[in-house]
């Protein structure tokens, strides 16, 4: 930033820390996520979110991810994940992204902010499963607009007495 106006970088400085996120990177927890659901495979489908792609959604169930790609060094992989969701309609909830609305307040802002980077990335589920395969796809992931507030589950496997009584 040789050579900016102070003021601009300050600027800039500013508008940087009012779009920054935390995105864990957590191996552990991935490699839970793989040993659980060693066959976990879905079909994932990749739309920009704008409104000509909306024919391609299809009026079922399934499980989505909004993601933000730069595009900005021809790498194939430089992108950010940030949401992930599910619908009874995938159709509808697209609809309802390409009009600005949000699950969420954060939701909202990310489609405000990121409109023209935005992809909805999803599969289709048939049965009932999808709010457990979305619910196991944020533990896994931790998407930061998914993480406020998000409690791991745990199971009790023995109650050992503290005091060997």
């Amino acid at each position: 930033m040789a050579g900016m106006n102070p003021k601009f970088v300050a600027a800039l400085t500013d508008e940087r820390k009012s779009r920054s996120y935390h995105i864990p990177l957590w191996p552990r927890m991935w490699e839970w996520f793989r040993a659980t659901y060693p066959r976990y495979e879905a079909n994932w489908q990749r739309c920009k979110l704008e409104q000509g792609q909306l024919a391609k959604i299809p009026n079922v169930a399934g499980v989505y991810t909004l993601i933000v790609e730069p595009d900005i060094i021809a790498h194939e992989r430089h992108h950010y994940l940030m949401y992930v969701g599910s619908s009874k309609d995938l159709k509808e909830r697209f609809k309802d992204y390409l009009t600005k609305r949000g699950s969420n307040e954060d939701v909202t802002t990310l489609l405000e902010r990121y409109s023209n980077y935005l992809w909805f990335v999803y599969f289709t589920v048939a049965d009932e499963s999808y709010k457990e395969k979305e619910e196991n796809i944020i533990t896994a992931t931790q998407p930061p607009l998914n993480v406020k507030g998000l409690t791991l589950k745990a199971e009790v496997l023995s109650k050992t007495p503290a005091f060997g009584d």
